[in-house]
């Protein structure tokens, strides 16, 4: 049975459980270790060949159902919250999924550990909006991360954005094609077994509001 919800200090200590399945990018702390994680990560990323990053993972709900239907690809979280971070790790090891791993890092740092045209796939599910113009270089979607999403991605990899917001849908129309080539939208997404939802858009949807789809590929 899954322990209790952690609090930030706990959570923080018992990441440290993990340390195949969790690294943290300890930079935000005291100096730059990429280079060490990416060292770190390396033994892991021979054993495959595919691809898949979740940006923004978390409690997991997403990256664990997306591992288990894809159980020959590595399906990589990014999240910030040692929380959410342990959640998702918990359920991953409960439910035995083993081609899970979990990443504590900023989306903006992600082509400092990994090679360029690494990535099969970029997931982005329902990331904060920033609905003010003072916080936009703050989305996901914007011009920078979209740079460190070009290097990472495959020539002909996507990138997946579902969102509830029609500010961020509207913003990532203009500002994916800096980068991408937008090949499908949708303004109320059919949901069906091949589609994987995240706790958000499991309440969203129960709440009558419409999910926004944007599949980009570089």
């Amino acid at each position: 049975m899954r322990a209790r919800r952690r609090t930030k200090q706990s959570a923080k200590t018992a990441i440290l459980e993990y340390p195949k399945r969790i690294f943290v990018d300890n930079s935000t702390y005291k100096m730059n270790y990429r280079p060490e994680l990416k060292t770190n990560l390396k033994p892991i990323l021979e054993k495959y060949e595919k691809f898949y990053v979740e940006i923004g993972s978390g409690n997991g709900k997403f990256l664990n159902e997306l591992a288990k239907r894809n159980p020959d690809t590595l399906c990589i979280g990014i999240e910030l919250k040692e929380e959410r971070i342990l959640e998702a790790i918990q359920e991953a090891e409960e439910k035995n999924i083993e081609n899970t791993l979990l990443i504590r890092i900023s989306a903006i740092h992600l082509d400092e550990v990994f090679d360029e045209q690494f990535f099969d796939t970029i997931f982005i599910n329902f990331p904060d909006p920033w609905p003010k113009s003072k916080h936009e270089k703050h989305r996901l979607t914007a011009s920078p991360f979209l740079d460190t999403y070009h290097n990472i991605l495959k020539k002909d990899g996507q990138i997946i954005l579902k969102t509830d917001n029609p500010i961020m849908y509207s913003y990532s129309l203009e500002t994916l094609p800096e980068k991408f080539e937008i090949t499908e939208t949708s303004e109320n997404l059919k949901d069906d077994d091949e589609n994987i939802k995240t706790k958000y858009e499991i309440r969203y949807r129960h709440e009558g509001k419409p999910i926004f789809q944007i599949i980009a590929k570089k």
